[in-house]
């Protein structure tokens, strides 16, 4: 059966493994082989057959627990993929769970398993949000397969998904230098610890890879506005103004952060004029209008204010209480504070008393 599997006789090498069978029935590695050849020829029916047939012979057989965690893997995935299923067909979590529970037999011990198996293994271990079981069989294989490509970042994703962010710092900042695909998720992990400087410097580095990325620049960007400075805000100003040139049309948070720049550096103006064209070009969002309203207050234009965003609110309001508490507050919180704010200062009290019946 080796040999004619070896010249891709593939109906020869499962008629002799059938064969090897019938002599010996109870020897587990026989099916179990056979069960691996028809994964390699994706024949899963028949894959899951044979290896449920070795290991009702052998339940620890690791080549057919391999073969079932990665039928059960892919069963898993499609089930994702696929439409709401049937009565009586096994859940996404069932077989997630199944897949897990047959690569950790498979795997153990993890010295001469496949390392293909260990991957997938480390890959459903995230899917399923075991995050240090994640860490602890990526940390190997990584160290392992240097030649991994996605195992760095799985194992990143992993940190985060733990929480473990001083963990993930300490390891990324051991590994980036040889991989400086990393940089920009080190850079991420710095902003969630408020690492504001070491945000600014490694993403710069970053840039020095990728000087077109213009969603990297963004990032390095939101992270010169956090370090603050007026040098760093001259920056993040410069570095925007590039981002919102090169995209047509300009990207929304790119030009929500440069009216934030420009508002910061004392030019209302230009911080109005990128606040209205978020505002263009996407209405439905707070956002905009929220730059608008900081940009207006800046320079006093408490009217226009009330002119541009009343109206948004009324609209708004009605919407959101059709759709809930929780919709209402994401729409028209940020701006409410601002239109009461410019009401008062209008001296027109009724309209911004909350015990009043305002007219928005």
């Amino acid at each position: 059966a080796h040999r004619l599997a070896e010249r891709d006789d593939e109906a020869g090498a499962i008629a002799a493994y059938k064969r090897a069978m019938a002599l010996d029935p109870q020897a587990a590695e026989i099916p179990a082989e056979r069960a691996d050849l028809y994964l390699q020829a994706n024949k899963i029916p028949e894959a899951k057959s044979a290896a449920e047939q070795a290991i009702a012979i052998e339940p620890a057989n690791r080549d057919a627990n391999r073969v079932l965690g990665i039928v059960y893997a892919a069963m898993s995935d499609t089930d994702r993929q696929t439409a709401p299923r049937a009565r009586g067909d096994a859940r996404p979590e069932d077989n997630l769970a199944k897949a897990i529970r047959h690569l950790e037999i498979a795997v153990d011990p993890p010295v001469g398993a496949d390392p293909n198996a260990r991957a997938t293994l480390a890959r459903l271990y995230l899917r399923a949000e075991s995050y240090d079981k994640a860490i602890a069989a990526l940390s190997d294989l990584v160290g392992q397969e240097s030649g991994w490509q996605d195992g760095p970042m799985l194992l990143a994703e992993a940190y985060a998904g733990a929480g473990r962010i001083a963990d993930g710092i300490a390891w990324l900042e051991q590994h980036a230098a040889d991989d400086p695909r990393l940089l920009p998720t080190l850079a991420d992990f710095y902003e969630r610890q408020r690492r504001w400087p070491d945000a600014v410097k490694t993403y710069a580095a970053a840039m020095q890879r990728a000087p077109r990325n213009t969603g990297l620049k963004t990032r390095y960007a939101s992270a010169l506005l956090n370090a603050g400075g007026r040098d760093n805000l001259g920056k993040a100003r410069d570095a925007l103004t590039e981002v919102v040139a090169a995209r047509t049309p300009a990207d929304t948070q790119a030009l929500y952060l440069l009216s934030q720049a420009h508002r910061r550096l004392g030019d209302a103006p230009a911080a109005e004029a990128a606040a209205r064209r978020v505002m263009a070009q996407n209405a439905a969002s707070p956002w905009g209008y929220f730059a608008l309203a900081e940009a207006l207050e800046m320079r006093r234009a408490y009217q226009t204010l009330v002119d541009d965003l009343a109206p948004v609110i009324a609209a708004h309001r009605k919407d959101a209480l059709s759709a809930g508490p929780a919709a209402e507050a994401f729409d028209i919180g940020l701006l409410l504070p601002h239109v009461a704010f410019a009401y008062q200062e209008l001296g027109q009290y009724e309209e911004w008393n909350p015990a009043a019946q305002v007219r928005w």
